[in-house]
């Protein structure tokens, strides 16, 4: 044993490292094709990362007050959340993981390209509301299959680290990448922003087709 000849406090420490790190580590990578999941897990909501850095600055730019940006999101937008969340338990449910990961993939980058068309609006508060609720709502729905997905990658064994471990990649993505969101709408126009925003969404899509070729969804889930 590794352990024989150590101080308790060492071999108790490495067996701790062990079970909570590398043990989840070596499950997870017995995945087929699990470096394309990793792939997949962080470019997934990276197109509606990179928008979201940049909402607020927009709606300014726009024109509207603080006060028409917090009634609409208040009275829409957290209902928005909330209706699109359902919606995507209500599609894992029905058509399973992958299915409702394309679709609600594909609806988020409807909800991205919403913002071409309030760039296009400019100050127009109806407008906004469709916006806010097209993008919350396509964005719960993407998250509640998300959230699903990662859900069922975790061994039970180790579900507490590895989906720690799975969703933090998310945010280190989002967090690393969307950093750059403010320079490149400095160096084009609103609209142009948000169509590669919504750009950044295709490559995840592109990977998860990969991961459902090798992994064809059930016919019924």
């Amino acid at each position: 044993h590794l352990s024989s000849g150590m101080a308790p406090w060492l071999a108790r420490m490495l067996a701790w490292f062990y079970e909570g790190v590398v043990a989840p580590f070596r499950d997870f990578m017995g995945h087929t094709g699990w470096a394309a999941v990793l792939a997949f897990i962080a470019l997934y909501k990276l197109g509606e990362s990179y928008l979201g850095v940049m909402a607020g600055p927009f709606y300014i730019a726009m024109g509207f007050t603080t006060v028409e940006i917090a009634n609409v999101t208040k009275a829409f937008g957290l209902g928005a959340i909330i209706v699109g969340g359902l919606v995507g338990g209500i599609l894992v449910n029905r058509i399973g993981i992958m299915r409702s990961l394309m679709i609600c993939g594909v609806l988020q980058i409807v909800g991205t390209l919403m913002f071409v068309v309030q760039a296009k609006a400019g100050h127009n508060v109806p407008v906004l509301v469709a916006t806010i609720t097209a993008e919350n709502v396509t964005s719960g729905m993407a998250t509640s299959a998300f959230v699903a997905y990662l859900s069922s990658l975790c061994h039970q064994a180790y579900t507490a680290t590895q989906y720690a471990l799975l969703s933090s990649l998310t945010a280190f993505t989002r967090d690393v990448v969307s950093a750059s969101a403010g320079w490149v709408a400095e160096q084009v126009v609103w609209a142009e922003f948000f169509l590669f925003s919504a750009a950044l969404a295709v490559p995840g899509l592109l990977v998860l087709a990969w991961l459902m070729k090798i992994h064809p969804p059930p016919e019924n889930p």
